[in-house]
């Protein structure tokens, strides 16, 4: 649990898929609750926040299995890239390659 809160390291594409998968569950969920007022606002927000924490490490780790600095997932359709391309074979500077674990 400590490492999808984590910024360090590398991530799979498939890891990065799944994750992605429920946090767009979670978050379509939210959204469904709020809009019905099942539930208000500042626990929409509340629980809003670990989520958009952990999509931001998920797209750090998957930019850094590609040897690139997590902060380039706020550069416009760069990260498009991350979602089909292939990690760095080996350790690179973020880590050893996540497939080998």
């Amino acid at each position: 649990m400590k490492r999808l809160f984590s910024f360090k390291g590398r991530m799979r594409r498939t890891t990065f898929w799944i994750i992605m998968l429920i946090i767009c569950s979670i978050d379509s969920g939210l959204t469904a609750a709020a809009a019905e007022g099942a539930i208000d606002a500042t626990t929409f927000r509340i629980i809003l926040i670990p989520t958009v924490w952990v999509l931001l490490a998920t797209w750090a780790k998957r930019c850094q299995d590609c040897d690139y600095n997590g902060w380039w997932m706020f550069v416009p359709f760069f990260n498009f890239i991350f979602l089909f391309k292939k990690g760095d074979e080996g350790p690179n500077r973020y880590g050893d390659n996540p497939r080998n674990r």
